[in-house]
């Protein structure tokens, strides 16, 4: 069951007997929330979309924002032909864009900045990418995958926040380390996409 954004304000309220830091908890439940996702890449964040380009080409070039706002990292990007997919770019960094022989590599993408550089050896118009994104944090249209299987792991990260904030640090440095526990065993059981 989706878990709501009202119900991890309530559970840390309960925690922090704070309720008057109405922005503050909520605050801390975003950062939290995108704590627990970028402690690793985890299969569930990936989110996987098509691309079709205008004019096919053998280099393409993606400000990846415009496109996936909630874009974090690249995993992958794959050509399609007829509609079919077919084979991966291989992704490097800049500097691996040439080959041992100082020669333009193909079926390669790699960031800079805030682009994509697709360069590949075919002219192609259509692609899947697929990227980690990250979650939803707004109040209204909460969603995250973790507050769902292991909220417990938000809401300690929140408490410690809302702790230190307060002068707390006694109890934020508890709440701290029982979020570095919870990290862990967030770790332990979602980073393998086998069994979900």
């Amino acid at each position: 069951m989706a878990k709501l954004f009202a119900d991890l304000l309530s559970d840390i309220y309960d925690i922090t007997k704070r309720p008057d830091l109405v922005a503050e908890t909520k605050l801390a439940i975003r950062m939290a929330t995108l704590k627990a996702h970028h402690s690793d890449f985890y299969p569930r964040d990936i989110a996987e979309s098509g691309l079709t380009w205008v004019t096919p080409a053998y280099t393409q070039s993606l400000e990846f924002k415009n496109v996936f706002p909630n874009f974090r990292a690249l995993k992958y990007i794959r050509k399609i032909s007829s509609g079919v997919p077919g084979e991966f770019f291989t992704v490097i960094t800049p500097e691996q864009v040439l080959d041992s022989y100082r020669r333009d590599r193909n079926n390669v993408c790699y960031m800079a900045g805030r682009m994509i550089e697709i360069k590949s050896n075919s002219l192609d118009s259509d692609m899947i990418v697929g990227y980690y994104a990250d979650p939803d944090v707004t109040e209204s249209g909460y969603s995250s995958w973790v507050a769902d299987n292991a909220d417990h792991v938000i809401i300690m990260e929140a408490a410690a926040v809302i702790f230190k904030m307060i002068g707390f640090d006694e109890q934020a440095s508890m709440f701290a380390k029982l979020t570095e526990l919870n990290l862990m065993e967030l770790k332990t059981n979602y980073l393998s996409a086998v069994g979900y």
